[in-house]
């Protein structure tokens, strides 16, 4: 408050300053207007939500890991739908009584491996997409797979966008295939 003011106006004017910038800031994010919003500073621009837009993928994770199934799970849930489980003939119970897009498995597993795994996978009667994670660069140096594989530590940008373009892949394969 300036010296020679009325305390009574001060604080109507902060008052309708502080309204003011609120609806400001409201209304700049609201705004379609790409002017008004590059007039109001880049932290204000206009995100259209595409929640409820687009089709959420279906994801297995399969690893005998727990640590691993619950840190993959957190890093996906944005960008994908999560089930888990940590063990290859779990796994192929859920895809029989449920649609999944893609698997996404370990390698070294106790009982079934990934491989075995994605073998069963493959003769399943719905097409669905498999990735393999693996911390055993012998079988990276292998080359005998012929499924996409991704070597651990893995980075949960390049694993999500992965497993994205995957589901699409595998949502392409089952429109041809009902269309045949």
């Amino acid at each position: 408050m300036r010296s020679g003011q009325c305390p009574r106006t001060a604080s109507k004017m902060t008052h309708k300053t502080s309204s003011f910038s609120q609806r400001a800031a409201r209304s700049a994010v609201l705004s379609r207007n790409p002017r008004r919003n590059r007039s109001l500073g880049a932290a204000f621009k206009f995100v259209p939500s595409t929640a409820g837009t687009e089709k959420r993928f279906k994801v297995l994770l399969v690893d005998d890991d727990l640590s691993v199934l619950r840190g993959l799970s957190a890093a996906l849930q944005f960008d994908v739908d999560v089930e888990t489980c940590s063990s290859g003939e779990r796994a192929l119970s859920l895809l029989r009584e449920r649609e999944f897009d893609v698997v996404c498995s370990d390698y070294s597993m106790p009982g079934m491996d990934g491989l075995e795994l994605f073998q069963r996978v493959s003769k399943l009667p719905v097409p669905v997409a498999c990735l393999l994670l693996t911390g055993a660069m012998q079988f990276v140096d292998r080359n005998t797979v012929d499924h996409y594989v991704l070597t651990k530590p893995v980075d949960p940008g390049q694993l999500a966008g992965a497993l994205v373009q995957l589901a699409r892949t595998t949502s392409v394969r089952r429109s041809a295939a009902s269309r045949s």
